[in-house]
């Protein structure tokens, strides 16, 4: 692996620009104070300050001519003189300033603003010829003045304007010429760095080394830690990753020195080298020694960054058991650092690519313990503004693991079997139903919309492995995330309305208690609210209708049987529930002994049925539930109506078995209350209107001695 580092740039004292920028003298003239004011950018207004940018480089190139044009004259009023030199780096210096005005609108021409209002300028600019001039004043300056004071700078600034054109054995030469000329020079270890730099990028390692060790001689120059890290890269790519692992260690042990002494902390590469210390550490050491290792070598820097980095070296190397170990020791030795969560969480994963989900989800639960640990108060005025709670990033994570976890694993349960897939698929359930419980107490319902979608994948597995009491809750649950608001697909709101009902049936097994009843109603309730128009709407009110006549509370059944029952039929589903309600109303009339409205209900019902069989059967009901209404008013004592009756419904009746016995029992009743001659004329007429009667013999020998007695030897011959 090959890292770059951007060329360390040394600009003498002697390349001060001539002239201060515009803004500089704007803050000298209260007249002009508001010029810097004005260039100030804003926050978020991406074209207003693109176009206070191009305002700010205009002015300075207005700046940077008129010095230019100064420079020019000074020049050539100078020449000749040792003044001449002077100039000629300040002209310099100029061009290279120049330069940087000119990548400004060759970067921008792509910027309709900028085009808009500098279109010459954009398509003049050029980088490269401000900087070729500069390298142009350099040589006359190299060639003309061999003996100038601030040759080194001269030398350095050229070697690096020729890197900027991309002329790098031009700059190599030059960085060379300068260490052999001026070994003194305090610019010998920038030089060495960029010539150790342009090797490198060459490939050529072994001299990138040998300049970038030579910087070791300079242990008060800036550019130290930088030879020392670079030289670390050479020996990696030299394959001496145990050699490049010395060298990090130094810079290390370099930046701890920085750090204490309190010099520049820019040469405190301490982040960068244990950074990288964790891609030799894999090459190097066995992954047991990691976390004691980078303990070490980060001291007071807390260490987990760059174990985790190392963590997913080994992840992309498969190295899953080295994996394991790094985590489990930072857990186990790091306790208080703010990357437990993120080890618990790669900890999860692992388990999860070697296949192990029962360690997965007994991992999962110790990182949702954690961040219950972590639910402390913190006070308000101990956070920046902005930053979240802790416990609220840790809760989500555990929030985000445990739902993506949840989910393939139900579906993996699924996909292999479910529940006969046999006893690996039971402990792949135990995992999945872990999973959501966890998912289930974390997640946030106003922040993940995917809440109600796993709920009721959770209640559909509480349902599959048969707790249908717990599936039901959770179904139902979906209502309450619509009440809060919560968008929720049609759909899956219908079937988890229904599923709730369902799975309570299933867990009551038809023993309902009056707890479950009421619940039953009242899901029954709100699933015929929300869905007027479901297609268990007459489903269900059959089941609470049925259940009430199990119970025997008849008044509160009988007229819900009834609104079913002689509704219209438009399927064959509806028909059987209908025909069904129509049944067990008729039941209820009968248990009741309310023959008359069983009387009613039949005869209303007759003739709706296309069915021959259904017909006859509800007839049926009809005439006995009649007969049976005449013997009630029989038995009320009201026998000469109950002879009127018997005789109509006889008549009626005819061809019905019931017919002759209620002609038999009219003619009985009138010989009961006195009326001799009405009962022997009925009998007389039961022998002519049913002959086959087996009480028609009876009755006609009846009616021959009740007419002897009362001497009519006519009627009785």
């Amino acid at each position: 692996m090959k890292k770059q580092y951007k060329n360390l740039v040394v600009l003498s004292t002697a390349a001060v620009a001539l002239f201060a920028s515009p803004i500089a003298e704007a803050k000298k003239r209260p007249g002009e104070s508001g010029v810097e004011k004005e260039l100030r950018f804003k926050e978020g207004d991406e074209n207003g300050n693109e176009l206070k940018a191009l305002k700010t480089e205009m002015l300075v190139m207005r700046s940077e001519k008129k010095a230019l044009q100064q420079l020019q004259r000074l020049e050539k009023r100078y020449q000749g003189t040792r003044m001449e030199p002077e100039i000629l780096v300040r002209l310099a210096e100029l061009y290279m300033r120049r330069a940087r005005t000119e990548r400004f609108f060759e970067v921008h021409k792509h910027s309709e603003q900028v085009m808009t209002f500098a279109p010459t300028l954009v398509k003049e600019a050029s980088e490269a010829g401000e900087i070729r001039r500069a390298i142009g004043i350099y040589q006359r300056i190299q060639e003309k003045f061999p003996g100038f004071r601030a040759m080194d700078i001269v030398m350095f600034n050229n070697a690096y304007a020729y890197q900027q054109v991309g002329d790098n054995d031009s700059a190599d030469k030059l960085f060379q010429k300068l260490i052999t000329t001026f070994p003194s020079s305090p610019l010998v270890p920038d030089s060495y760095l960029a010539v150790g730099e342009i090797n490198y990028n060459k490939r050529n390692f072994q001299v990138a080394i040998e300049n970038f060790k030579a910087i070791r001689k300079y242990p008060r120059s800036r550019v130290y830690p930088y030879g020392m890290y670079k030289a670390a890269w050479c020996h990696y790519n030299m394959n001496d990753a145990a050699a490049g692992m010395r060298q990090l260690e130094e810079v290390v042990k370099f930046g701890r020195k920085v750090a204490s002494e309190k010099l520049d902390s820019k040469l405190d590469l301490r982040k960068e080298a244990l950074g990288d210390l964790a891609l030799y550490f894999g090459d190097v050491k066995t992954a047991d020694l990691a976390v004691d290792y980078f303990m070490a070598q980060a001291q007071e820097i807390d260490a987990s960054p760059y174990i985790m980095r190392l963590v997913d070296l080994y992840k992309r190397h498969s190295r899953f058991k080295d994996v394991e170990m790094v985590l489990r020791d930072v857990l186990s030795k790091m306790p208080k650092s703010e990357m437990v969560a993120s080890a618990h969480e790669e900890l999860i994963w692992n388990y999860e690519r070697v296949k192990q989900q029962g360690k997965a989800a007994n991992q999962l639960a110790q990182l949702d313990e954690y961040c219950d640990a972590q639910a402390a108060p913190v006070p308000a005025k101990k956070l920046k503004k902005g930053e979240p709670l802790p416990r609220k990033d840790c809760q989500d994570k555990v929030a985000e693991t445990s739902k993506k976890l949840a989910t393939k694993w139900h579906s993996l349960w699924k996909k292999q079997g479910g529940v006969e897939g046999g006893k690996g698929q039971e402990e792949l359930l135990a995992t999945a139903e872990k999973a959501y419980k966890v998912y289930l107490k974390s997640a946030d319902t106003a922040k993940d919309g995917d809440l109600p979608s796993v709920r009721y994948a959770y209640a559909e597995l509480t349902f599959a492995r048969g707790d249908f009491r717990e599936a039901s809750i959770h179904y139902a649950s979906l209502e309450e995330y619509q009440k809060q608001g919560v968008k929720i697909d049609p759909k899956v709101a219908h079937d988890a309305a229904y599923a709730a009902i369902v799975s309570l049936e299933r867990a009551v097994k038809d023993k309902w208690n009056d707890a479950d009843e009421k619940h039953f109603i009242q899901l029954t309730e709100n699933y015929i609210q929300r869905f007027p128009q479901g297609q268990y709407v007459l489903e269900l009110r059959c089941k609470r209708a049925f259940i009430a006549y199990e119970k025997e509370r008849y008044d509160e059944a009988a007229p819900q049987f009834k609104k079913i029952g002689w509704e219209s039929v438009s399927t064959p589903q509806t028909a059987e529930r209908i025909l069904k309600s129509q049944d067990l109303y008729l039941d209820i009339l009968n248990v009741k002994q309310d023959y008359a409205g069983l009387k009613a209900a039949a005869q209303s019902l007759m003739g709706k049925s296309s069915d021959a069989k259904r017909g006859g059967q509800i007839e049926k009901i009809y005439r006995e539930a009649y007969f049976a209404e005449i013997q009630q008013l029989e038995e009320k004592g009201n026998l000469v109506g109950a002879v009127e009756a018997y005789k109509k419904f006889a008549l009626e009746n005819a061809n019905s078995d019931l017919a002759s016995k209620a002609w038999w029992n009219a003619s009985q009743l009138q010989f009961r209350v006195g009326d001799a001659e009405g009962g022997a004329n009925t009998c007389y007429q039961m022998y002519k209107l049913f002959p086959k009667s087996s009480n028609g013999r009876d009755c006609l020998t009846q009616a021959a001695q009740t007419f002897e007695r009362m001497a009519r030897l006519d009627l009785a011959g």
